[in-house]
């Protein structure tokens, strides 16, 4: 923008001696300086004015950008990083001291009158002095219990499902070990890490349904598309061994 220009001491009074047209075009010139300044500057404002809304409409959608998480998002909660919303429970103060309630019997494992193994620890030695204890007769003892569940619970279960854990020493296609269900695992745990939860039952039912026929297609050596395609038209691949027990 270009500085307004002022008629000099000079100017003025050589125009008025010249007479009255050369005052009234002093002025004229002067006024157009002003009205063509005044313009561009209004126009210079103008362009201020949209740079400056432009700048605020981006300041505000990287807020919003910033500001979004899995709750108020379709964000999967994986992107909250350590920024994850505080979860708040539900349940209401009942005003009541935690733990067990005055009058509540509870319930516990108790001691075995036939334990499988006992197994006695004698001292042999005090643990301030150091005295040697291996013949000083003993006042009193202590009894404890230990209960061993999940072992006993996973060999009944072995014993249990014998003919399923070792069919692979009968039928050569299945395999050893459990990587094929780890993987078909995998899928339902990324969904769940991804969208956190389903939003309804039937929703749930409909992803167990398709990922199980898909995994079912992809272990009988067929082209997964092909089994879609199938799907769709309502004839859905079966297996050859259900084929024969329907039949």
């Amino acid at each position: 923008m270009e500085t307004l220009r002022l008629p000099s001491r000079e100017e003025i009074p050589e125009a008025y001696e010249e007479g009255e047209e050369a005052v009234v075009g002093l002025i004229v010139g002067l006024v157009e300086d002003w009205v063509g300044a005044f313009q561009e500057q209004q126009q210079v404002i103008r362009q201020h004015q949209e740079s400056i809304e432009k700048l605020q409409e981006r300041v505000q959608a990287l807020e919003d950008q910033l500001a979004k998480n899995s709750q108020n998002s379709s964000k999967p909660p994986s992107s909250d990083g350590l920024k994850k919303p505080r979860t708040r429970s539900l349940r209401k103060p009942s005003g009541k001291k935690s733990g067990g309630q005055p009058g509540y019997e509870g319930h516990t494992l108790k001691m075995s009158a036939t334990p499988d193994e006992v197994e006695i620890h004698r001292v042999g030695h005090c643990q301030h002095c150091d005295e040697d204890l291996e013949q000083v007769v003993a006042q009193k003892h202590e009894r404890r219990q230990v209960f061993d569940l999940p072992p006993k619970n996973l060999l009944d279960r072995l014993k249990q499902h014998q003919s399923g854990v070792l069919a692979f020493m009968h039928d050569f296609k299945v395999p050893f070990d459990n990587n094929l269900a780890e993987r078909d695992l995998r899928m339902m745990k990324v969904k769940q890490k991804v969208s956190g939860c389903f939003r309804t039952t039937d929703g749930a039912q409909a992803f167990c349904q398709i990922r199980g026929y898909l995994s079912t297609a992809r272990k009988n050596d067929q082209p997964v598309l092909e089994a879609l395609r199938l799907a769709f038209l309502g004839n859905p691949f079966v297996p050859a061994f259900i084929s024969a027990q329907a039949a």
